[in-house]
């Protein structure tokens, strides 16, 4: 596993072989689409109209980053003491945050790595733990970017989401399944990278030996502690 501390590093880091990686797997949010202040704007505001934005610390945002819809309204609803049910809830986050979704600016680098990809003939796929309607609304203003996808997987495709990895694993099962022959005639698997910023899939994947790049600046100061280079 690599630490980055941004997207466009991989292209700069020498120490990163990459030459046996042959498919790519992207998270989309606060990975290749900076939506992380658009989300946390649109939790003050609601935390600000049910009188618990005090409630709403660092931590606490920083645990909701990533979690599927219902999971961030269970979890603002119990953190900060709200007195609505967490459907409710999720239905008052879709009003506050759908009208902003558009305005999700790429990441540094993001689309200049994955039209290098694309270009070299890796195929590349998404997974999200974000709905297909929110995420089609977030990625209509980089047409260029996302045409090139080989799939997409999102959460309303998969009975669980984040932190299970069940997204990440569909995504894998939906490219092709080819095997090569290796030098001695065994037959070998390909090999995949998976880029996402948050410790906690990070783990899952290691275990399950991915090649795997972490986006430091997506993490707060104590993740950071938790990895070395």
């Amino acid at each position: 596993m690599k630490l980055i501390d941004r997207i466009d590093d991989i292209e700069e880091d020498n120490s990163m072989d990459v030459s046996e990686v042959t498919h790519v797997i992207f998270d989309l949010d606060g990975t290749l689409l900076d939506t992380e202040s658009l989300y946390k704007a649109a939790y003050r505001k609601i935390c600000a109209k049910h009188g618990c934005l005090s409630k709403l610390t660092p931590t606490l945002e920083s645990r909701l980053a990533g979690q599927p819809a219902m999971q961030v309204a269970k979890t603002l609803q119990f953190e900060c003491d709200m007195d609505t049910s967490p459907t409710l809830l999720r239905a008052e986050l879709d009003q506050e945050i759908k009208p902003s979704l558009s305005t999700a600016s790429a990441k540094p680098g993001a689309e200049r790595l994955v039209l290098h990809l694309a270009e070299q003939g890796v195929p590349i796929a998404l997974a999200t733990s974000s709905r297909r309607t929110n995420a089609e609304i977030k990625m209509s203003s980089h047409p260029e970017m996302f045409s090139v996808f080989s799939h997409m997987v999102f959460r309303d495709d998969v009975s669980c989401g984040k932190p299970s990895p069940e997204v990440f694993l569909e995504a894998l099962q939906r490219f092709e399944e080819t095997v090569q022959p290796g030098s001695n005639g065994s037959r070998h698997r390909k090999q995949y990278r998976q880029l996402r910023p948050n410790r906690r899939f990070v783990r899952g994947f290691l275990s399950r030996r991915f090649r795997t790049a972490t986006i430091s600046s997506l993490m707060n100061r104590s993740d950071r502690s938790n990895y070395s280079l």
